[in-house]
């Protein structure tokens, strides 16, 4: 599945914006949601694909509150290891669930090196 996983994301992606085109909102935020994909995680890997609009047809997804250790990482996402380098193996320590968060700006571009997106972990 790691090496199908770029391709069912991307398809995932392009459903989620269609469904927003089709509604005619022209901006939102992306946010991805990752869980069960940490080392050491059972059960199978779930991703979602949100963005921050409330409309009818889409799905609605609440976060638990807690608390998240945020990494600033510029660059590609699938590079988000170089950023993960930086961080302490301490601080991974701290990680409480097997769920990650992506957050990208509203101007994200795949295809751009310089962007910058901000990685979360719940700690708490």
């Amino acid at each position: 599945m790691p090496h199908e996983r770029p391709s069912k994301i991307k398809a995932l992606w392009a459903q989620l914006k269609k469904k927003v085109s089709d509604q005619n909102i022209l901006g939102f935020s992306q946010v991805s949601i990752i869980e069960n994909d940490l080392p050491g995680s059972k059960g199978a890997v779930i991703y979602y694909a949100l963005c921050d609009v409330r409309t009818d047809g889409l799905s609605e997804y609440v976060l638990d509150a807690g608390v998240f250790m945020c990494i600033h990482h510029k660059g590609h996402a699938r590079d988000i290891v170089k950023s993960l380098q930086d961080i302490g193996p301490d601080q991974f320590k701290k990680v409480t669930r097997a769920q990650e968060i992506f957050l990208y700006p509203e101007n994200y571009a795949p295809d751009k090196s310089d962007c910058i997106i901000k990685y979360l972990l719940p700690v708490s």
